[in-house]
């Protein structure tokens, strides 16, 4: 069994945003088979204390230039992979231990500082490569954009669960607040205040730790609030909060990538100023409505924000463009990063989400003479319906659409199309269903690529069913689905079931 130590501290001063997200991508190794532990230190195990109760933990006693030395000590034979989540652990720290771990990630959303790692992760930033590419070795492979947020992975359950259900109506009934697991910038209570004042017939439901410094003031506000106000203290799960909310308020944290995954939403105030460019990219995107900084409490847009949030069309656009910017399967998109499936000759076979940059790759690869002889509309569309086709479906409503990449090169094609009653067979148990479609370009064919995306794409979704159709006479592709472990239950119909945990 592979071995992962993750360093990562939180307190009641940083807050415990960077142990959270590190849980998610704990959560993604160890459905993958791996031994997951935390290295930290005692106020963390205070200050998130259901950590433990999750993963293994080491507590470190030595002071920061020392860490290095004990952790040789407290994994003599070394891991497989070390995961730095700190911001007080630099270069030095990450060089100190090569060799005693085969693989580092460090995840980082501070541009400037140096790090010796092979994979860097910024989730909030689209352009990482530019930005981190100066202090890193022209090795290292940087996960750049929220693609590669770190949600745990109820959130894309949640999402493909609803898929679309949160555009059918333009209703505000329900409201989650949170400002991060210790509220250490004490906004919580007047969020709730001003929610609850400027939204009277909302319900609310305020989410913090059992050690944020406001909880005591959060308490006696549900007294006054009465039934409009519930409180949600380490909740177990999240995402169902925020599945049944109509818009999220709160501090722009990893919060906001979970919001986006579910269509959520969102007024945001500032809390730190790492923060800044989730919120400039967010209420560029249409996605978010800024509110303000947190340390000037009295320049807080709360009036004009709830009042063009209190709109139903600006609401429904705002959900729409978050929906479009995270799909929630970031963490297990970084653990397919490190540990990917192959082609025949052992290069690299990816997913990437597809983007509007890939409209005219996607046209000619339908276009490639006989690609499309084996669809239930072998004609190739024109390129105007294709572009018209190709731009709503990005949005990713129906499904993931997903490019194929070798070697780093773009070469085919993963469509995933939602259908919750393809066969009288299953049931409903088994939902979300995808109808599954690959195509991969004539040029890269026989090299076991189409084999490798498959295998990818159940790791990247395994809670979903998928489906396929394949045509008598497609001998390659009947080859292909049984090769990848998918059941024939019909003469032409192929199965993977998904698993739940």
């Amino acid at each position: 069994m592979s071995l992962a130590v993750i360093r990562a501290d939180a307190s009641p001063d940083i807050g415990g945003g960077h142990v959270i997200r590190s849980m998610a991508l704990a959560e993604g190794l160890q459905r993958e088979g791996w031994e997951v532990t935390f290295a930290c230190r005692a106020p963390t195990m205070e200050t998130v204390p259901f950590l433990s109760k999750r993963h293994g933990i080491a507590s470190l006693e030595t002071s920061a230039g020392e860490e290095p030395a004990e952790l040789r000590n407290l994994f003599p034979k070394g891991v497989d992979l070390l995961v730095v989540d700190h911001y007080e652990r630099d270069y030095a720290f990450e060089t100190a231990l090569s060799g005693w771990a085969r693989q580092r990630l460090v995840i980082e959303d501070l541009p400037g500082r140096c790090h010796d790692c092979e994979f860097l992760l910024d989730q909030n930033r689209v352009d990482a490569e530019i930005l981190h590419r100066p202090f890193l070795s022209s090795t290292c492979r940087i996960l750049g954009g929220p693609n590669f947020a770190l949600l745990r992975s109820g959130f894309s359950r949640q999402r493909f669960e609803r898929l679309g259900s949160r555009f059918k109506h333009g209703h505000l009934s329900r409201v989650i607040v949170l400002a991060g697991l210790t509220d250490s910038a004490g906004l919580l209570p007047t969020l709730i205040e001003r929610t609850a004042s400027l939204f009277p017939d909302v319900a609310i439901d305020a989410v913090l730790g059992s050690h944020a410094g406001t909880l005591d003031q959060v308490l006696r506000m549900a007294s006054d609030l009465g039934q409009r106000l519930s409180i949600h203290i380490e909740p177990p799960d999240v995402s169902e909060l925020m599945a049944a909310a109509d818009m999220m308020i709160g501090a722009a944290g990893s919060s906001c990538w979970e919001a986006c995954s579910l269509g959520l939403p969102m007024l945001l105030v500032e809390t730190a100023e790492n923060q800044r460019p989730v919120i400039e990219a967010l209420t560029g995107a249409g996605a978010a409505i800024a509110l303000g900084r947190a340390n000037d409490r009295s320049s807080l847009r709360f009036v004009q924000g709830f009042e063009a949030a209190g709109d139903i069309d600006r609401r429904r656009s705002m959900a729409e463009a978050a929906f479009g910017l995270c799909d929630g399967l970031g963490a297990a998109r970084v653990c397919l990063a490190m540990t990917g499936e192959c082609a025949k000759d052992s290069l690299p076979v990816m997913l990437r989400p597809a983007t509007e940059a890939d409209t005219s790759f996607v046209f000619e690869l339908q276009s490639e003479p006989g690609m499309r002889a084996y669809f239930r509309e072998p004609c190739p569309p024109k390129q105007e319906e294709h572009i018209s086709w190709f731009s709503a479906r990005i949005i990713g409503r129906a499904g993931p659409l997903s490019i194929i990449e070798y070697d780093g090169v773009a070469c085919g094609l993963i469509r995933l199309d939602r259908n919750d009653q393809p066969l009288p067979s299953l049931s409903s148990a088994w939902i979300p269903i995808f109808e599954i479609s690959i195509l991969v370009s004539s040029r890269y064919q026989r090299n076991g690529i189409g084999l490798a995306a498959l295998k990818s794409v159940r790791r990247l979704l395994p809670f979903a069913t998928f489906i396929a159709q394949v045509l008598e006479g497609n001998t390659a592709s009947h080859h292909l689905f049984s090769s990848a472990g998918f059941e024939r239950v019909e003469p032409t119909w192929y199965i993977s079931l998904g698993h739940h945990d």
